[in-house]
């Protein structure tokens, strides 16, 4: 019974931090441009928005400090979360 506790005490926590986790490693590659495939085997070039994480065509975004967004709201939205972060 005490172990089962524990389990669903590490599950909870695992549940709660796993998004501050992940958003560490995204920020890290989030304007590392890709490469994918279509269907007629031609190479499209694709970069991930810095705040969502959607792959987009870079003609489709908007760049801002050398990092990609897919739109103005997001390199908007992402500026002003910077602005209240703490320096690490």
């Amino acid at each position: 019974m005490k172990f089962l506790f524990i389990l669903a005490v590490g599950w909870i926590f695992f549940r709660l931090l796993r998004p501050w986790f992940f958003a560490r490693d995204n920020h890290a590659r989030a304007s590392r441009p890709t490469q994918t495939s279509t269907a007629a085997g031609a190479e499209v070039h694709t970069v991930r928005c810095a705040y969502c994480g959607a792959f987009f065509s870079p003609d489709e975004g908007v760049d801002s400090g050398g990092r990609h967004f897919c739109s103005r709201e997001h390199r908007d939205l992402e500026k002003a979360a910077g602005e209240h972060r703490s320096p690490c």
